[in-house]
């Protein structure tokens, strides 16, 4: 909380932070992205 904390830097830096999306594209269900290998 407090004043201008919506509109400062860190919010800024937070809104353009790189993310990165997947999606499977195929016909061939995707195995599980969480088993350990």
């Amino acid at each position: 909380s407090g004043y201008g904390r919506e509109s400062g830097i860190d919010s800024v830096l937070a809104y353009t932070e790189l993310k990165t999306v997947w999606i499977n594209l195929s016909q061939a269900p995707m195995p599980d992205p969480f088993v350990m290998r």
